[in-house]
């Protein structure tokens, strides 16, 4: 596939699962073994792993929306720049819901092989977010 294809998966991943908010969109996204390197150092590996996650966030988050900042694609490799929003409504990660609304900016890689998203790479500030969420450590 060429680089605007595999930019086109990426886009749409991004706009069905999380801005459609379709947990189950991801297998046509997403290769069944796909693994996925998390900011801290999770690694998630298969498609109902990163389901469950994907799931997490959206019941976490209810009005969660991510908007891609920008985007590049050389071969397989996809880079995007995000942003991510949304209100905590429920629970996540052992925190119950504050009702507080987060803004997240990341980065993420992923590699993408016969339409499908293989492998994923992605950063964002993990402590800015407890912060927004009242859970994290000022200064």
């Amino acid at each position: 596939m060429s680089s605007e294809e595999n930019k086109a998966v990426v886009r749409n991943w991004v706009a069905e699962v999380i801005n459609g908010h379709d947990p189950a969109a991801v297998e046509r996204f997403f290769a069944p073994d796909i693994v996925s390197h998390q900011a801290g150092g999770t690694v998630v590996r298969g498609i109902a792993a990163w389901q469950a996650l994907v799931t997490e966030y959206l019941t976490a988050f209810s009005d969660y929306r991510s908007t891609v900042e920008s985007i590049i694609g050389e071969g397989e490799m996809v880079a995007l720049r995000w942003t991510a929003t949304g209100t905590q409504t429920g629970p996540f990660r052992g925190i119950a819901p504050t009702g507080e609304a987060v803004s997240i900016q990341g980065l993420e890689m992923d590699r993408v092989v016969d339409g499908k998203v293989v492998e994923t790479w992605s950063e964002f500030d993990w402590h800015g977010v407890l912060h927004q969420l009242g859970r994290g450590m000022v200064g």
